[in-house]
């Protein structure tokens, strides 16, 4: 299985403030709402609003 650069371990550096939420619990939205909730989390790690 390959992960997308989000979810692999070090990411976001020391590791996220928020975890990412598993796959599990994307695969069952649309790939725009997976999209949508990854980019999230990754603005939500990263300190932007």
């Amino acid at each position: 299985m390959r992960l997308p650069p989000a979810l692999r371990p070090g990411a976001a550096g020391k590791g996220p403030k928020y975890p990412y939420p598993t796959w599990e619990q994307l695969r069952q939205l649309s790939p725009e709402e997976r999209r949508l909730i990854l980019d999230y989390f990754r603005r939500l790690n990263e300190g932007r609003p």
